[in-house]
């Protein structure tokens, strides 16, 4: 057996360096619910019992995760908005999560608010040191997960990893994105990734529909980067994924490079319309780099 270097994130999170701060309740004269409509308050936020932080990119950490609130489409939004990452004390300890009102609709997503490990290609350092990893170093990366999804409209839960050329982290470096890869493990029924569907194929037993678009996104200097959707078995909303076998076959296809580095590995809803609340279950991840 060889040697594992796992980094668990349970259900109940004891010791995190940054909590989100207190909401406050509507005020008793008004209906709650209309007033809810009104304003665009998110469904989670004001109920007794929570704390939501509900600044744009804002991150709240836990060893080396960091889960952050990223409206990165908020322009979007067809009218007043929220959408924060929340947190509740259960049996003494904290569970967190994200609520969300978005009107309107954003095939896209408006936001993605998410669990990030590792580096993300803005930030300035790593949450991890196993992070970013040559891919052809990589002898096994798994994910395991599991989230409570209250939700109106659409949104999907998927994983996500930006693939870079540098393995430096110390400052932030966009133009080192050379892939963005994402899993799709709940969507929409009938729903399609962004981009072309290239190929239809089968990954350690498991079927895929293989979406691609090129130059997605601006890395700063106006071009984007090429985006794999892997579109798989739907419903997915705990599970445990190995990623290296997906990593693999991009490259066996010539669509990934196995000279370039995983930067990171992300879970999150793709949020494309509508109101709900997402809970944190359990994220793991496993990295098992040589020596």
């Amino acid at each position: 057996m060889p040697n594992w270097n796992w980094l668990p994130l349970f259900v109940v999170l004891g010791c995190q360096t940054s909590t989100p701060s207190p909401s406050q309740a509507p005020s008793p004269a008004r209906g709650v619910a209309s007033e809810a409509a009104t304003l665009g308050w998110a469904p989670a936020r004001r109920q007794p019992g929570i704390s939501s932080d509900c600044i744009n990119y804002s991150t709240t950490s836990q060893g080396p995760f960091s889960y952050q609130n990223n409206m990165w489409a908020e322009a979007k939004a067809k009218g007043p908005f929220e959408q924060c990452v929340i947190a509740r004390k259960l049996q003494g300890k904290t569970q967190l999560g994200w609520t969300w009102n978005w009107p309107g609709y954003e095939p896209l997503g408006f936001g993605y608010p998410e669990i990030i490990f590792g580096w993300k290609p803005w930030s300035s350092q790593s949450t991890t040191a196993l992070l970013p990893l040559r891919i052809s170093n990589i002898r096994s990366l798994t994910v395991s997960y599991a989230v409570d999804t209250k939700q109106t409209g659409k949104l999907a839960l998927s994983l996500s990893m930006f693939v870079t050329n540098d393995s430096r982290t110390s400052a932030p470096n966009p133009l080192s994105i050379v892939d963005e890869l994402v899993v799709w493990l709940d969507y929409p029924t009938g729903d399609t990734p962004v981009g072309k569907r290239i190929a239809t194929t089968e990954i350690a037993g498991v079927g895929y529909e293989l979406w691609h678009s090129p130059q997605h996104g601006d890395r700063g200097d106006g071009t984007g980067w090429d985006l794999y959707y892997l579109k798989g078995p739907n419903h997915q909303l705990e599970g445990a994924l190995e990623v290296q076998p997906l990593l693999e076959h991009l490259a066996a296809r010539n669509l990934i490079s196995s000279k370039n580095f995983v930067a990171s590995v992300e879970l999150g809803n793709e949020l494309m319309s509508g109101s709900g609340t997402t809970w944190v279950l359990d994220f793991d991840v496993g990295v098992n780099p040589p020596g």
